[in-house]
């Protein structure tokens, strides 16, 4: 793409405004999976979206409650006619934002296809508003993009076998940590026991050290997975444990704005859905006539030389996001994921030990009580947690910090697990944010 490094070298990289996003992928990801596995077409697919789009949907608590947070993102984004924030204010309570823009933009892909937005008037008219606003994307950016169909990352943990997508994603990580605790008897340690929290909270941290710089494109980069997801590797990282006290620093990183959806079905099929445009309300730039708000992704790649997540052109950035699976006896068992940004692999191994080690249902799985790490690398530990039990991991070494950012960095975990006897399905959703599970 036309954002060379040198382009940036004097300011670094934004994290809001037409400068900072990536080609968005989506849009051939929902055509690619339609096309290989959908029973709808693209068009009914998108028939929901559409009527939501020009028809308005209801302002909700939350949603007031990120604009607070985060809304300066949009006026520094430039999106001065968000539907989010009209005329620069935080809509009221109930009231309906309409996105007549996007419903037009979804309505020209439902009946194009995927062409219309990589190769047609959408493409056209989203670098002519990136242009124009100081960006740097040209036409041949979006018409030469296709997405990758990988094949997942893989690792055994007691009877089930985990899977996660391979860099450019942090899921590496997962497998990393369930690698080290799949030699440990968790169970016998008692659920939230400091003493368990303690192999948790050093695991993630010898993981994170071992891996963390591996994760890039792998176009571009020679990553051992092999032997970073090795049981010799996960037993060297076992043994530079101590298991009476503190070892090292913690590793934080990105922030996120994150939805994540698992579904199973009587079909035996599963999936699990992340998408994200990386920081709240990503880039905050909406070009003019689209209703498409762009990413920020771009700000995911450093600027260090011979780093392998330095920004090239046509490289794709380091991310967090961490779709998760599950299969027992080679059928889907567990769909499952969070938003989260850096915690969430450390959110998801802990669902893996309450589902598997310690046998609860879904919900409470869920619900229990939780670790995290922010963005700085602070370890932060739920009130559900007992005090006695934090007392314990002080005495350890362990430091922890109030959230600044209240429970959004212990994730919203989602999870829909199937009975292998029965075939029954289950499914959770964290109180955390809002967040529901249906069936029908």
């Amino acid at each position: 793409m036309g954002a060379e490094k040198s382009l940036y070298s004097a300011e670094g990289i934004p994290e809001e405004g037409p400068r900072c996003s990536t080609v968005p992928g989506l849009v051939d990801g929902w055509a690619k999976a339609l096309e290989n596995h959908g029973t709808i077409s693209l068009a009914d697919a998108l028939a929901p979206a559409i009527e939501f789009s020009e028809a308005g949907f209801p302002v909700h608590p939350r949603l007031i409650e990120w604009l607070q947070r985060s809304g300066e993102t949009l006026m520094k984004g430039g999106a001065y006619d968000s539907p989010f924030m009209p005329e620069g204010e935080i809509p009221k309570l109930g009231s309906l934002i309409r996105q007549p823009d996007l419903a037009d933009s979804l309505r020209a892909i439902a009946k194009e296809g995927r062409d219309a937005y990589y190769k047609g008037d959408i493409a056209q008219q989203l670098v002519a508003g990136i242009k124009e606003a100081g960006g740097y994307f040209a036409e041949a950016d979006f018409a030469s993009y296709s997405c990758r169909v990988v094949d997942p990352l893989c690792v055994p943990y007691r009877n089930v076998m985990l899977y996660q997508i391979p860099p450019n994603s942090w899921g590496l990580l997962m497998l990393m940590q369930l690698r080290v605790l799949d030699g440990l008897d968790v169970s016998s340690m008692g659920h939230n026991s400091a003493q368990l929290l303690h192999w948790l909270i050093e695991t993630q941290r010898v993981c994170f050290a071992s891996g963390r710089s591996y994760i890039s494109d792998p176009d571009f980069s020679d990553i051992p997975i092999k032997d970073l997801l090795s049981e010799e590797h996960a037993r060297k990282l076992r043994d530079s444990i101590d298991p009476r006290k503190v070892s090292g620093k913690a590793v934080g990183e990105p922030r996120g704005g994150t939805s994540y959806v698992p579904v199973m079905d009587n079909f035996g099929n599963a999936v699990s859905h992340i998408l994200s445009v990386f920081h709240p309300f990503g880039s905050g730039f909406i070009p003019k006539g689209t209703g498409i708000l762009m990413n920020n992704r771009l700000s995911g790649f450093t600027l260090k030389e011979q780093h392998p997540n330095e920004l090239v052109p046509g490289k794709r950035p380091a991310h967090t996001l961490s779709p998760a699976m599950a299969m027992k006896d080679g059928i889907p068992f567990i769909s499952f994921g969070t938003p989260g940004a850096a915690a969430q692999t450390v959110t998801l191994t802990q669902i893996v030990l309450n589902l598997v080690d310690f046998e609860m249902n879904v919900q409470a799985a869920i619900e229990a009580p939780r670790w995290a790490v922010d963005r700085s690398g602070k370890r932060l530990i739920e009130d559900g947690i007992d005090h006695s039990v934090r007392v314990r991991l002080e005495a350890m070494g362990h430091e922890f910090f109030p959230p600044d950012t209240g429970p959004l960095m212990f994730g919203s975990a989602k999870v829909v697990m199937r009975d292998p006897a029965t075939g029954t399905l289950f499914a959770g959703a964290d109180f955390r944010r809002y967040a529901y599970a249906v069936g029908y």
